[in-house]
């Protein structure tokens, strides 16, 4: 055990408890003087919130860490200790400091990206920097040096190329670059830790730390903690800022804690009322029209609150925000999405039900629909370091008639429950025609991953409503029990079949199958881009299903193709094919691979003369998009985002092509970009009315429309609709339905009925009731069309787009 030697604390009051609280040299926040005595911010600090809190601290100087010191109960409490996930066991406040890891390296040396640092190598000093270096940069090779100044030594001599640091040791009065050594530093993005004192796990000092915690917070009031900084650092640091912040999140948190169980609580009610109703329905017809009014009353009821969280945060989220404002905001969108998906589940499966779904027929592209959910569920696929793979076959027709909205539905069903029970390897989504009849193509979807399985007992439970393979109350994965069943259904509808295959620890198969009519007047497809046949292309990545999809989407462009896994093996068959006369034109390489990534091939064959050349697109995930962009233009001359969508990996080669050889360009039209809708309306002056009777619906509606340029009035019954209309000429009303005073119904059909110069205004009911009934209804009573809240901003764009041009309304 190494020496423990003690020191009071002279600026602490005398008290009956005296706590042992333990230091080491560990700069810049605590350092030892020339006797050996305890010095630096941290130590400040702590004397003077014991001070204030009454607290008696006997400081112990201990040798070996906060961990075993504590553990061994060689001290009770520790001045700075941060969250790691290996001290479970030991109590640490709400934080109070801030750690920020920076690399330090020389002057017009290597920059960030961390990328660029894959096998090269850095130094760090011992504790945390190594957790850093585990996490931050795994690729490099990692040297330990027993001191910052023997660390910049390093540096500054060439020894590695860069070495991480703490930021507040950047600033510190104690911080000295060798003399002559000019350094470049550059903070490691994400690299951030929170701390707070440090206890065993005791009430008495658990209590102490909670007491010096407060005080630090007085601190932070009246200045004390920036004066502290100010005498240690030179500059007023923001920890204080910080720590005030990070305890009015934990607040919040708690307060999102509660208002979560109230809303589980809440869809826990409406699913045993619906459960109850569905029960209801199949012993008299009596009941199943009051299930058909409860849900549509619950919808209207829970889709107007929904209408407004969502709205409002949808606003927020188009604002100037700091991204841990940006990070809650959109928490709050996503919860509240799920939440109208759970309710679109219930209402579909009444339909379903009480057979009053009904499909739409229309022309769809079946490869973009797959595309579609494929792109949708890459981020969920990403966050859980999964590969989602998405194979359309050349050789399978895309154009079909049918209902696309209800096909994705089912995918994205399927596809989402694979993302979820996967934790490692794929999910791949492929499709293939198993049969052609005289009128119809019989087409499969297998949806395949790799991830817990299902227990053969349970198998035969998924297709059925409200149940789960995993009925607990500790179960690990939520859910309603209705997307299956749902699913399953609604394939029934359109004639096809359903089907599964798993084992246990493997994976599972999920299998659809689809009668779909071709569509024999859809136009041909596009001829491909003039240029691209004969083209050699070399593709990359570690996942061999990935690299069979790209072989097979460029293999009917009389493409040249060949595969590789790692950028080792194909940076020896880039240098042989130059050395035969015969190279390669073009490099599709996957972003994160072992030994060498990406980007470390796209820069060796950057400078490398004879591969200089070659066209390097790399392709990433959504998460690393931000990284590889930075590339684009230097060493890499395109970026794709994973899953690849058939028709931009075409685009983005031809261009790259095109960049290349300019007096051959290809023939593809290059893609529409998307322009910002904000203002878009107001230079047409287009007045809209507003009826809605819930003031938070009124002002996201607003809201919105002003934001897309128009003039905004709003009426809270259909009553104050009738007098505004008589006053004012009005392009368009959007009017709800159900109000007090008059509702949307009867103002709609005396506004149809008075003879004046709005009898012919374009009236649009934006209502909480999702259902046909309440559709016909409201094109009965006059409305031109129908739309449901929670209100998207495409649909009131749509609905601006189709009134006639200001100069054909009277105003």
């Amino acid at each position: 055990m190494g020496a423990v030697v003690r020191y009071k604390s002279s600026s602490v009051l005398d008290n009956a408890v005296e706590y042992r609280i333990g230091f080491e040299h560990s700069p810049p926040r605590q350092f030892l003087d020339a006797s050996g005595r305890p010095i630096g911010p941290a130590i400040d600090l702590l004397n003077d919130a014991a001070r204030r809190a009454h607290v008696r601290l006997s400081w112990v100087r201990v040798e070996g860490g906060p961990d075993n010191a504590l553990r061994r109960g060689l001290v009770d409490l520790w001045p700075v200790l941060n969250r790691l996930p290996e001290r479970k066991d030991l109590y640490i406040t709400a934080p109070y400091a801030e750690l920020t890891y920076w690399l330090a390296s020389l002057d017009g040396g290597v920059p960030l990206p961390i990328g660029a640092l894959a096998g090269q190598p850095v130094g760090i000093t011992p504790g945390l920097a190594s957790l850093v270096a585990r996490q931050w940069l795994p690729a490099s090779q990692i040297a330990t040096f027993k001191s910052m100044d023997a660390l910049l030594q390093a540096v500054c001599a060439e020894r590695v190329r860069a070495g991480v640091i703490v930021e507040s040791a950047v600033h510190a009065s104690l911080f000295r670059k060798p003399d002559g050594c000019s350094l470049r530093l550059s903070p490691i993005p994400g690299a951030r830790f929170y701390a707070g004192i440090g206890a065993v796990n005791r009430s008495g000092p658990i209590q102490a730390a909670n007491s010096l915690r407060q005080a630090l917070d007085d601190m932070i009031r009246d200045g004390a903690f920036s004066t502290i900084s100010v005498r240690w650092y030179g500059y007023p640091t923001s920890e204080a800022v910080t720590a005030q912040r990070l305890v009015q999140v934990e607040q919040q948190a708690k307060l999102r804690i509660i208002l979560l169980a109230c809303t589980v609580l809440a869809l826990i009610v409406l699913l045993v009322m619906a459960v109850w109703l569905y029960r209801a329905r199949r012993a008299a017809e009596q009941a199943t029209r009051a299930k058909s009014e409860f849900l549509a009353n619950m919808s209207h009821e829970i889709r107007t609150p929904l209408n407004g969280v969502i709205g409002m945060n949808g606003l927020l989220l188009d604002t100037e925000l700091s991204s841990e404002q940006r990070e809650f905001a959109d928490t709050a969108r996503k919860s509240a999405e799920a939440l109208l998906a759970v309710i679109n589940d219930i209402l579909d499966f009444s339909k379903i039900e009480a057979g009053k779904l009904v499909l739409e027929v229309c022309p769809f592209d079946f490869q973009s629909v797959l595309e579609d959910v494929g792109e949708v569920l890459a981020p969920a696929a990403e966050q859980k370091g999964i590969d989602l793979i998405v194979r359309y076959p050349p050789s399978l027709d895309r154009h079909f008639l049918g209902d696309p909205s209800r096909i994705r539905q089912v995918l994205l069903n399927l596809v989402g429950n694979a993302v979820k029970f996967t934790h490692q390897g794929h999910v791949t989504v492929c499709a293939e025609e198993t049969l052609r009849e005289q009128q119809h193509v019989r087409v499969r979807i297998t949806v395949n991953d790799t991830g817990i399985g299902i227990a053969p007992d349970k198998l035969g439970l998924l297709f059925t409503h409200f149940t789960q393979a995993d009925m607990s109350t500790s179960r690990r994965y939520g859910g309603t029990g209705l997307g299956l069943a749902i699913s399953k259904q609604l394939v029934q509808l359109m004639g096809g079949a359903v089907g599964v295959r798993s084992v246990v620890g493997e994976g599972s198969t999920f299998t659809v199958e689809l009668p779909l009519l071709p569509d024999h007047a859809a136009p041909p497809a596009a001829l491909p881009a003039v240029g691209l046949a004969g083209l050699r292309v070399l593709i990359v990545d570690d996942n061999d299903v990935n690299r069979r999809v790209l072989e097979e989407q460029l293999s009917g462009l009389d493409m040249r193709t060949d595969s590789f896994a790692s950028a080792l093996a194909a940076l020896a068959a880039l240098r042989d094919a130059h050395a035969a006369g015969d190279h390669y034109q073009v490099l599709l390489s996957d972003y994160q691979m072992p030994v060498m990534d990406g980007a470390a091939l796209a820069h060796t064959i950057q400078i490398d003369p004879d591969l200089r050349a070659t066209i390097v697109v790399l392709l990433t995930s959504v998460g690393h998009w931000r990284d590889i962009k930075g590339l684009q233009g230097a060493s890499v001359d395109a970026c794709l985002l994973k899953p690849i969508r058939q028709a931009q990996l075409l685009q983005t080669i031809a261009s790259a092509v095109a960049r290349r050889q300019p007096a051959r360009p290809p023939t593809i039209t290059p893609p529409v970009r998307a322009t910002s809708v904000a203002g878009r309306f107001a230079a047409m002056g287009i007045r809209v009315l507003v009826v809605e009777d819930n003031i938070v619906n009124q002002h996201v509606a607003s809201r919105m429309l002003q934001r897309l340029g128009a003039r905004v009035d709003v009426a809270a019954n259909g009553q104050e609709a009738l007098d505004l209309l008589r006053a004012l000429p009005y392009h368009l009303v959007f009017m709800d339905c159900q109000m007090p005073v008059m509702d949307g119904y009867e103002a709609t059909e005396r506004v149809r009925a008075t003879p004046d110069r709005n009898q012919q205004v374009r009236i649009i009911a934006m209502t909480a009731e999702a259902s046909a009934e309440c559709r016909e209804r409201c094109f009965a009573v006059g409305m031109n069309e129908y739309i449901t809240k929670p209100v998207q901003l495409s649909d009131l764009v749509t609905a601006l787009e189709a009134l006639p041009s200001p100069a054909n309304v009277s105003t």
